[in-house]
Protein backbone atom coordinates (compact mmCIF):
# COMPACT_ATOMS: atom_id res chain seq x y z
CA UNK A 1 0.00 0.00 0.00
CA UNK A 2 1.67 3.40 -1.25
CA UNK A 3 1.36 6.13 1.50
CA UNK A 4 -0.97 9.29 1.30
CA UNK A 5 0.37 12.51 0.20
CA UNK A 6 -0.08 14.11 3.44
CA UNK A 7 1.68 11.00 4.68
CA UNK A 8 4.44 11.67 2.71
CA UNK A 9 4.49 15.21 3.52
CA UNK A 10 4.64 14.05 7.04
CA UNK A 11 7.48 11.79 6.59
CA UNK A 12 9.58 14.47 5.24
CA UNK A 13 8.88 16.92 7.58
CA UNK A 14 10.26 13.84 10.12
CA UNK A 15 13.32 13.54 7.85
CA UNK A 16 14.20 17.27 7.36
CA UNK A 17 13.63 17.63 11.26
CA UNK A 18 16.19 15.14 11.78
CA UNK A 19 18.51 16.16 9.36
CA UNK A 20 18.30 19.85 10.15
CA UNK A 21 19.28 18.99 14.09
CA UNK A 22 22.51 16.76 12.51
CA UNK A 23 23.19 19.51 10.81
CA UNK A 24 23.06 21.98 13.20
CA UNK A 25 24.99 19.58 15.88
CA UNK A 26 27.67 18.99 12.98
CA UNK A 27 27.63 23.02 12.53
CA UNK A 28 28.21 23.62 16.16
CA UNK A 29 31.10 21.48 16.55
CA UNK A 30 32.74 22.81 13.56
CA UNK A 31 32.32 26.32 14.76
CA UNK A 32 34.07 25.39 18.17
CA UNK A 33 36.83 23.51 16.19
CA UNK A 34 37.37 27.16 14.56
CA UNK A 35 37.36 29.22 17.73
CA UNK A 36 39.54 26.87 19.19
CA UNK A 37 41.62 27.40 16.45
CA UNK A 38 41.42 30.99 16.07
CA UNK A 39 42.42 31.55 19.82
CA UNK A 40 45.02 28.87 19.44
CA UNK A 41 46.68 30.84 16.35
CA UNK A 42 45.42 34.11 17.23
CA UNK A 43 49.55 35.19 16.66
CA UNK A 44 49.20 34.24 13.03
CA UNK A 45 46.09 35.73 12.23
CA UNK A 46 47.21 39.27 13.72
CA UNK A 47 50.24 38.69 11.29
CA UNK A 48 48.41 37.63 8.24
CA UNK A 49 46.43 40.89 8.71
CA UNK A 50 49.31 43.62 9.28
CA UNK A 51 51.13 41.99 6.51
CA UNK A 52 48.29 42.37 4.42
CA UNK A 53 48.01 46.33 5.26
CA UNK A 54 51.97 46.44 4.73
CA UNK A 55 51.56 44.27 1.18
CA UNK A 56 48.77 47.09 -0.11
CA UNK A 57 50.40 50.15 1.37
CA UNK A 58 54.29 49.31 -0.47
CA UNK A 59 51.92 48.07 -3.77
CA UNK A 60 50.09 51.55 -3.53
CA UNK A 61 53.66 52.93 -2.88
CA UNK A 62 55.44 51.69 -5.96
CA UNK A 63 53.09 52.17 -8.13
CA UNK A 64 52.72 55.83 -7.26
CA UNK A 65 56.41 55.99 -7.81
CA UNK A 66 55.51 54.13 -11.21
CA UNK A 67 53.24 56.27 -12.50
CA UNK A 68 55.63 59.44 -11.59
CA UNK A 69 58.38 57.97 -13.44
CA UNK A 70 55.91 57.50 -16.56
CA UNK A 71 55.14 60.97 -16.18
CA UNK A 72 58.28 62.21 -16.63
CA UNK A 73 59.54 59.70 -18.80
CA UNK A 74 57.03 57.89 -21.08
CA UNK A 75 58.16 54.89 -20.62
CA UNK A 76 55.98 52.08 -20.11
CA UNK A 77 58.74 49.57 -19.06
CA UNK A 78 59.46 51.33 -15.46
CA UNK A 79 61.39 48.01 -14.35
CA UNK A 80 61.36 44.35 -14.43
CA UNK A 81 57.87 43.49 -12.76
CA UNK A 82 56.57 46.82 -13.27
CA UNK A 83 55.09 48.60 -16.10
CA UNK A 84 52.73 51.09 -17.41
CA UNK A 85 49.27 50.50 -19.63
CA UNK A 86 46.85 52.87 -20.90
CA UNK A 87 43.00 51.81 -19.60
CA UNK A 88 40.85 53.95 -21.82
CA UNK A 89 37.78 55.95 -19.82
CA UNK A 90 34.89 57.49 -20.80
CA UNK A 91 33.51 60.33 -18.77
CA UNK A 92 30.36 61.91 -19.70
CA UNK A 93 26.91 63.76 -17.96
CA UNK A 94 24.57 60.59 -17.20
CA UNK A 95 21.54 62.44 -18.16
CA UNK A 96 22.96 63.81 -21.86
CA UNK A 97 24.08 60.26 -22.15
CA UNK A 98 20.46 58.66 -21.50
CA UNK A 99 18.83 61.60 -23.81
CA UNK A 100 21.39 60.11 -26.53
CA UNK A 101 20.78 56.34 -25.97
CA UNK A 102 16.69 56.91 -25.65
CA UNK A 103 16.72 59.44 -29.50
CA UNK A 104 18.46 56.11 -30.58
CA UNK A 105 16.57 53.37 -28.98
CA UNK A 106 20.01 51.70 -27.93
CA UNK A 107 22.25 51.28 -24.46
CA UNK A 108 19.11 51.30 -22.38
CA UNK A 109 18.72 48.54 -19.24
CA UNK A 110 15.42 47.95 -17.32
CA UNK A 111 16.21 48.28 -13.45
CA UNK A 112 14.12 45.23 -12.76
CA UNK A 113 13.69 45.43 -9.36
CA UNK A 114 12.90 49.23 -9.19
CA UNK A 115 10.27 47.94 -11.75
CA UNK A 116 8.81 45.72 -9.74
CA UNK A 117 8.60 47.86 -6.99
CA UNK A 118 6.87 50.14 -8.87
CA UNK A 119 4.47 47.78 -9.68
CA UNK A 120 3.50 47.18 -6.09
CA UNK A 121 1.30 50.32 -6.53
CA UNK A 122 -1.96 49.94 -8.28
CA UNK A 123 -2.00 53.14 -9.32
CA UNK A 124 1.90 52.78 -10.90
CA UNK A 125 1.11 49.49 -12.68
CA UNK A 126 1.38 49.75 -16.00
CA UNK A 127 -1.64 48.28 -18.13
CA UNK A 128 0.49 45.58 -19.62
CA UNK A 129 2.35 43.84 -16.39
CA UNK A 130 0.32 40.84 -15.43
CA UNK A 131 -0.39 40.03 -11.96
CA UNK A 132 -0.11 36.58 -10.44
CA UNK A 133 0.17 35.38 -6.93
CA UNK A 134 1.54 31.95 -7.25
CA UNK A 135 2.02 28.99 -4.34
CA UNK A 136 5.37 28.84 -2.54
CA UNK A 137 5.58 26.60 -0.34
CA UNK A 138 7.23 27.43 3.15
CA UNK A 139 9.05 25.23 5.81
CA UNK A 140 8.61 26.02 9.69
CA UNK A 141 12.32 26.41 11.07
CA UNK A 142 11.97 24.33 13.69
CA UNK A 143 10.22 21.49 12.87
CA UNK A 144 10.95 19.42 16.09
CA UNK A 145 8.22 21.84 18.40
CA UNK A 146 5.90 21.38 15.04
CA UNK A 147 6.02 17.41 15.61
CA UNK A 148 6.33 17.55 19.34
CA UNK A 149 3.16 19.52 18.83
CA UNK A 150 1.22 17.39 16.67
CA UNK A 151 2.63 14.03 18.32
CA UNK A 152 1.41 15.55 21.81
CA UNK A 153 5.15 15.88 23.30
CA UNK A 154 5.14 19.43 23.92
Amino acid sequence: MSETRVETINRLVRSLAERRRAYVEIKGRRMQAEATFRQENSDLFEDEVSHAGLVGQTEQELRDHALAEYRDTKEKAVCPGVSIRLVTTFEYPPGEALDWAKARGICLTLDGKAFKDLCKSDANRPAFVKVEDLPQATIAGDLDAVIARETGGG
